[in-house]
């Protein structure tokens, strides 16, 4: 990994070739990162091929630590922090524990601060009224964003919260997506959603990016909300509904419209709005004849936001879009197929760098979309729903007897054959649909009459050799 970072394997490079340390003025187009690399020359060293760096703790401890390329950067703020043995620590804390692990790389500490920050499952100082967690919703068009402070986050109280506070105010949404938290998978909450006809549906294991759109709005809120839990520890929850007012009324960066006025066709009266007033976008009147005239003027400006909102949307989709696919994987899985899943967990007591986070061999039960595939593990367990991010191919020699996809086989490439023989009869080669054994073709005449009634109710698959001579049945 290391010689596929930019930064890591120019220095791996330079550490090979010679032990003198490179001068800056060789490198004054290089990125940031590689000079802090640079700077840092006396300290590393090359360990069967590794690039370590020498770390000396306060004790006096000395240890060499694997300089860590970006991309497995988060994989160790993830195991630090969020695994079964990081506990959800503090930032003071889970430096501390990062002091101690066989991993470094420039700036550890100031990521460590914003990746602890920013997590979306740390409960926040508990305030005078006893609340510790929030609970945000968000509209998927317009983006209005809706945050709740709880005591906890059981089943009971979020589903209480989702019908009082949004529902009750906006009606019933079309479909909710969330992440796998046990309070949205409980039978209450399922419950809820299958009463009020709602489409329910959930991101997939160890991928986030499936709800990405929550996660950065999570950020943003979990960033102001940052500022004034520094100074209002015990009670932030006063403050929610001015941090969400500032947000609604703030231009997504998404549609280039304030939520507010996405939500409500108008904009949000603020307080230097009534101090100053705002100006009529076209100088009409602002009274109106009568209340068909106002809801006719709202309605037109709902309309016109929304069109701007989904022209910007498409746009943006577009491009985030082409960059995705500049570094996409081919996927080509089928159903049958053998692989493994990425599941990075420890068990208690155990050693990180010994567990196996591939697992497997899974099965390929059935292709969802082109990312999202359902597996399982064995014949008598669940279906699980993973992201091809998570997958990939089995390599070993195990197979599986249990399970048989539904598909046509063909043994071998048949034989090139004249469709009509001697008295001009239509001769094609059927493969019948089987299940669990295979069977040979079989080769059967008929008229093509007889062919369009055969292919309506028994044929499913047939391969013509000769396409020049029978184009179409």
């Amino acid at each position: 990994m290391q010689t596929q970072d930019t930064e890591l394997g120019d220095v791996l490079k330079l550490k090979l070739d010679s032990a003198d340390k490179p001068t800056f003025e060789n490198f004054t187009s290089k990125s940031t990162l590689f000079k802090n690399w640079i700077q840092k020359w006396e300290l590393l060293t090359v360990q069967d091929d590794i690039l370590c760096y020498y770390w000396e703790d306060q004790t006096g401890t000395k240890r060499w630590k694997i300089c860590t390329p970006k991309a497995l950067q988060g994989y160790v703020l993830w195991h630090l922090h969020d695994s079964p043995t990081g506990g959800h620590q503090g930032i003071n804390r889970t430096k501390k524990r990062a002091a101690l692990c066989p991993f470094f790389w420039p700036h550890m500490n100031r990521n460590i601060q914003d990746y602890v920050t920013t997590c979306d499952i740390c409960p926040l100082p508990t305030t005078d009224q006893g609340n510790r967690y929030i609970l945000v919703i968000q509209d998927y068009f317009t983006k209005f964003t809706e945050v709740y402070p709880l005591c906890d986050i059981n089943a009971e109280t979020v589903a209480n919260v989702f019908l009082k506070g949004w529902i009750k105010r906006y009606g019933c949404p079309v479909e909710i997506h969330s992440d796998q938290g046990t309070q949205y998978e409980s039978q209450l909450f399922q419950g809820i959603c299958k009463l009020l006809h709602i489409s329910k549906t959930r991101t997939t294991a160890m991928h986030p990016r499936s709800d990405g759109m929550v996660e950065r709005g999570n950020r943003t809120i979990k960033e102001m909300l940052s500022k004034y839990i520094d100074r209002n520890q015990s009670d932030w929850d006063k403050y929610i509904d001015y941090m969400v007012m500032a947000y609604n009324s703030t231009p997504h960066d998404s549609t280039g419209i304030t939520p507010y006025r996405m939500m409500f066709g108008d904009e949000m009266k603020m307080p230097l709005d009534l101090i100053a007033g705002s100006p009529s976008d076209d100088d009409e009147e602002t009274h109106f004849k009568n209340e068909h005239s106002f809801v006719a003027k709202i309605r037109e400006e709902l309309e016109k936001a929304h069109e701007i909102a989904r022209e910007k949307l498409k746009r943006t989709a577009i491009r985030q879009k082409d960059y995705y696919d500049r570094n996409v994987k081919e996927i080509n899985y089928a159903n049958g197929d053998l692989v493994r899943r990425w599941q990075p967990h420890v068990v208690k007591g155990g050693k990180k760098k010994l567990y196996r986070n591939w697992t497997g061999p899974w099965v390929i039960i059935e292709k969802l979309t082109d990312v999202l595939f359902k597996i399982k593990h064995s014949k008598n367990s669940p279906n699980v729903v993973v992201h091809a991010d998570n997958l990939k191919k089995y390599t070993g020699v195990k197979s599986v007897s249990w399970f048989k996809p539904e598909k046509t086989i063909l043994h071998a490439q048949p034989p090139l054959i004249n469709y009509f023989d001697s008295e001009h009869e239509l001769r094609v080669m059927v493969h019948w649909k089987i299940r669990m054994t295979p069977s040979r073709p079989s080769y059967n005449p008929m008229n093509i009459k007889q062919m369009k009634h055969w292919n309506r109710r028994k044929i499913v698959c047939i391969k013509h050799w000769n396409r020049r001579t029978v184009t179409q049945i």
